[in-house]
Parts: structure tokens; sequence; C-alpha cells
């Protein structure tokens, strides 16, 4: 379940960051969003990624003057990662603490008095490590088997509905093997989860697998482990059971 965060565009428009133009007819603001489309990635053999996104935007909602705009946009990062780009631009998250703002210069020309102008708008997010968790997986079928690769899908096990990343990571995948002894009975995916911060919205969390699937010897599923059926956070990867 992949989705594009997108935040709440209503204290955009009334915070100080926003600008007016003439006759009050203009609004210039910023939006900093996090895309986590590509966190768990259909190719298994990739890292998940984040990516720290902004846009500038300028809302007419009546343009008597035949205004013409043009929003140039910059992301900073405290590790020194920048991007820039017309109207847009995204940074790949590196996983290192930081903070990064949006600066967005917004062009106006007006074809009446020959004139243009500019204003100014921004946002501001602050990405946290927070540790890792993990989701188990038990065996369901092979889907190929292709010059001697099996690919098996797997079923994520019932007792990690509650973990954290769940919800916003697949309940199925696949792991591609020689297997020369059939899939093996169970998986296990590992993620990075991320705390990111962006004033008047507290925090949101995001996961970012790390790695392809990691076989286990035996069905996680059954009985409901010992070690941690909450899939808690930790500092440091766990170790496979």
């Amino acid at each position: 379940m992949k989705k594009v965060i997108y935040l709440p565009l209503m204290w955009l428009l009334l915070a100080p960051i926003s600008a007016f133009g003439q006759m009050g007819q203009e609004v210039y603001y910023s939006q900093m969003y996090i895309d986590d489309s590509q966190s768990d990635p259909e190719d298994q053999n990739a890292d998940g990624v984040l990516y720290i996104s902004g846009v500038g935007y300028v809302q007419d909602s009546a343009n008597p003057y035949g205004h013409s705009y043009q929003t140039n946009v910059s992301i900073y990062g405290t590790n020194g990662q920048s991007a820039y780009g017309d109207g847009g631009a995204f940074i790949l998250w590196d996983g290192v603490a930081g903070s990064f703002s949006l600066s967005s210069t917004h062009n106006t020309s007006c074809q009446i008095c020959g004139c243009t102008w500019e204003n100014y708008s921004g946002d501001t997010a602050t990405m946290t490590p927070l540790g890792y968790t993990e989701l188990y997986y038990k065996f369901d079928s092979v889907i190929s088997v292709v010059a001697g690769v099996q690919t098996c899908a797997y079923q994520i096990c019932n007792w990690c509905v509650g973990c954290e990343c769940y919800r916003a990571l697949r309940s199925t995948t696949l792991y591609s093997c020689g297997c020369e002894t059939g899939c093996p009975p169970g998986v296990r995916n590992d993620y990075k989860i991320t705390t990111i911060s962006i004033p008047f919205f507290g925090d949101q969390q995001y996961c970012r697998r790390l790695g392809p699937p990691r076989p286990l010897t035996f069905n996680p599923c059954v009985p409901v482990p010992s070690w941690d059926p909450n899939c808690s956070i930790t500092i440091d990867p766990k170790p496979l059971p």
C-alpha cells in the first residue's frame, strides 16, 4: 500500500510564508512532502528509498490582468544536499539525520504594465532516524522457475499486523533463489524507520526496506514466536532468530 504523502494546504495559505499579490487575488506558497512510493519497491533486490520533495505554488482564482508566473524551487539540506527545479525539486534522502529547507522564488509578469516582480515562500522538514523493525512472512507458493531460479511468494504472518510499518508496506513479498531444497519456509524483511517533522503537522513515521528478504529455516507464523511478537523498534537491526 504505497502512497505519496501530501500535506494539507490550509495552513500554508494562512501561514506567514504566504505572500499576496495585487488586489489580494494571488497567493504564493511552498509545500514540502515525503514521497515514500519507492520505500518497498517491487524489485526485491533493491533497497527502498525516501524522497524529500518540495513544490512552489501560485494560486490565482481570477487573474483579470493576464499575469504569467514562473516559480524556481531550491531544497537545501544541513548535510550538504541540494536540488533545484522549475516549480519543484526532490532529494534522495541518505538516511542521515538533518534538516531541509525549501525556498521558492515566484516571478510574476504583467502584460499590462510590462513589469515583473518577485515574491518568496518556504517550508522546512527535519529527518530523524528512529530505529529498525521487521516483518515476517510464511511460504505460500512458487510463482515461477526460470533457469533453475525459483521465485517464491510469501504471506505476512497474522501477528505482524500490529507491527510498526505494517500499514505502509506490503502484505506479500517475493524471494528468488536457486533453492535446491525448495523455497525457504519463511522470510524476514527488515526496515529502517524515520521520523519526519514538519512545522504545525507534528511527527510522522516512514519505513524504508533494507535489501532483499532474508530466508528463515522455519515457518515464523506458528506458533507466535516468543522473541518479539510486537516487532518493537530497536537501535540496530535484530539478528535472525
